[in-house]
């Protein structure tokens, strides 16, 4: 007996089909599908035909086709299409209708997020986390959609993933859910599912036309994994042109030139890209991790990996990232070869502005996962920070090589123009990036730091008030519209956004020290002395703060405590003018004239840019002192 004398025509069809689908072979599996549709026009292959218009990003056929079918599946089918497609109150209609599955739960949130109705989102989002806890996604949009986060918020979460432990039933734990949307829906019916013996003898079929390729699979599952540790760049190719690209915003090598860009240079250069491959190869086995948050060592527990990852990642969104540290150094003792644990370890020393301890975790990060796209816009904008043009110019030329359609392949990008002050060009970039992404707040942010450069305020507001609509708890757009509004000497709304960063992040010094600024620029002393304080306490290295509170002592008539810091800076900066003039200042309101003179000679001396004024601040000096 043949097999096709075992099932029938639409088993045989619905066998191929999904084959092709594994296979991504979308346009045999669509023609195949409508075939069938059209000999056999039920619900059932009606959704069958709508999953293979889906996989091809075909989703207003998807949509119509679906229209009348009651399916479970084929409703929240036809409602992603429509969220897809933007009709998205067409998308709320379906859903609401559905049972309220995980699933269903969290294309709502998603819905009601791009409707801009954060409240319902967030909502939505939370109740889909609480069905199913391995929607990680679902819950971290729960917290980024928080206006205010409270520490009940970071709770919720972490207790709901504990209990999950005990209580969760994985969705092809019973056959019956195999064709369900979400867990436990027993709705779909049984002519869609593919049983046991089907399966089966769809296997034995596989093996005898591909026996090379099961062998090969159950070899992967019986071996322990290799782990390929690598220097991040040795893994990079040097820039490759942009010949047959086929988007129409590809950059010539003119362009990359530029007039006078280093960047063009660095990018076409290829000798002082190549860089020596090393790879050191480490046995590494999954299996034989331990896995923390339980009392058995040896626990395999999905949810006692998820909590590893969530208890430092929520803090960091939810608390800080001061007390995520920590617990990051804690997961990483454990997860030594999770790339994305690294990542958020970077993140976190970027938001508290370490440099240098974030380079250190993006290069661990990419050298777990060098092909990961997600990631390389912060590890780009912490090399802009550190001034490592080649290095940056590295990765950009690899991430737009790997991730052509990849907005943080262009944001990179734009970094490694910015740094080189070839803004217009960087500007070029984020566009792009925009472009790929309309709701890339990291984009939109770093657009208005380029519109900013150029004085261009008004673009420049408009691209950073588009990040916070985006994420009303976005640092950087607050960053940008604080400077922005200093810049305009509008310091009641420098202060505004200053203060805003703050209450979203209370450990970055720089906001304090901008604040202190704009309350020093406003005449609120108080304010200011206070503001740079904490600004002090949390960078106590930063001699910029304690310029700064010199400054706000001497408006404040505190001459002596002003001349004291003064002193230090001195020692710790012997070369920078505007001590000595500030020094100058300090000294001629104490009356010692000599003295004032003396530190202004050294300023004028340091300082050529402002020569006239400090001539003529000498020569009121040395008039005072005749007259005396």
């Amino acid at each position: 007996m043949s097999v096709c004398d075992t099932l029938s025509l639409q088993d045989q069809f619905q066998n191929v089909i999904l084959d092709h689908l594994a296979h991504l072979n979308h346009a045999n599996a669509i023609f195949l599908a409508e075939r069938l549709r059209e000999q056999s026009p039920t619900d059932e292959t009606k959704l069958l035909l709508a999953e293979c218009y889906v996989a091809d990003h075909q989703f207003a056929s998807a949509f119509h086709l679906l229209k009348g079918v009651e399916l479970a599946k084929a409703k929240y089918l036809q409602a992603y299409s429509a969220f897809k497609m933007d009709k998205l109150a067409d998308a709320e209609a379906i859903l609401s209708k559905c049972d309220r599955a995980p699933h269903v739960n969290f294309l709502l949130g998603q819905v009601y997020e791009k409707q801009k109705k954060s409240a319902l989102a967030s909502e939505f989002y939370l109740k889909a986390f609480k069905k199913d806890p391995t929607l990680f996604v679902a819950a971290e949009k729960f917290a980024l959609l928080l206006p205010k986060p409270k520490p009940s918020d970071f709770d919720t979460l972490i207790v709901r993933t504990q209990e999950a432990k005990e209580n969760f039933v994985f969705p092809f734990a019973n056959s019956k859910n195999f064709a369900g949307i979400g867990q436990g829906s027993e709705s779909e019916t049984p002519n869609m599912k593919i049983s046991a013996k089907k399966l089966s003898l769809v296997n034995s079929l596989k093996k005898s036309r591909s026996p090379e390729l099961n062998s090969g699979f159950e070899s992967v599952i019986k071996n322990e994994p290799d782990f390929i540790k690598q220097d991040l760049f040795s893994s990079l190719k040097p820039f490759i042109s942009f010949q047959n690209r086929s988007v129409a915003t590809k950059p010539s090598e003119k362009d990359l030139e530029g007039s006078g860009s280093k960047i063009g240079t660095l990018l076409l250069n290829k000798g002082k890209l190549a860089q020596s491959s090393s790879k050191t190869q480490v046995k590494s086995s999954f299996a034989k991790q331990t896995i923390p948050g339980s009392p058995n060592p040896n626990s395999k527990s999905i949810f006692d990996y998820l909590l590893t990852l969530m208890r430092p990642y929520f803090t960091m969104l939810i608390k800080s990232p001061n007390e995520a540290l920590p617990l990051l150094e804690e997961a990483l003792e454990l997860l030594q070869k999770d790339s994305w644990l690294h990542l958020q370890m970077g993140r976190c020393h970027t938001e508290l502005y370490n440099h240098v301890a974030a380079e250190k975790s993006y290069r661990n990060s990419f050298a777990l996962d060098p092909y990961r796209a997600r990631g390389l816009e912060h590890f780009s904008s912490c090399l802009w920070h550190l001034k490592k043009l080649p290095e940056l110019t590295q990765l950009a030329s690899a991430a737009v090589e790997r991730h052509y359609f990849a907005p943080e392949s262009w944001i990179a990008m734009a970094n490694c123009y910015s740094l080189a002050q070839d803004n217009d060009s960087a500007i070029t970039f984020l566009n792009r990036a925009i472009q790929l992404d309309r709701s890339n707040t990291y984009a939109h942010c770093l657009l208005g730091h380029e519109f900013l450069a150029k004085d261009l305020f008004e673009k420049a507001k408009e691209s950073y008030l588009t990040a916070l609509k985006l994420d009303p708890r976005n640092t950087r757009a607050c960053w940008g519209l604080g400077i922005l509004n200093s810049k305009m000497e509008k310091f009641d709304h420098a202060i505004h956004y200053f203060s805003q960063g703050v209450s979203f992040n209370d450990q970055c010094a720089p906001f304090y020290t901008q604040l202190s600024v704009c309350y020093l620029n406003d005449l609120k002393l108080p304010s200011a002395l206070s503001a740079i304080t904490k600004a002090e306490h949390l960078a106590p290295q930063d001699q910029y703060n304690k310029f700064v509170k010199a400054q706000i002592l001497v408006q404040m008539r505190r001459h002596e405590e002003a001349l004291s810091i003064c002193g230090d800076l001195v020692k710790s900066s012997p070369k920078e003018a505007s001590v000595y003039l500030l020094m100058s200042q300090v000294y001629k309101a104490l009356g010692n004239v000599e003295a004032a003179y003396k530190n202004l000679t050294f300023a004028s001396g340091l300082d050529k840019k402002d020569a006239n004024k400090l001539n003529r601040m000498m020569s009121e000096l040395h008039n005072k002192a005749l007259g005396n």
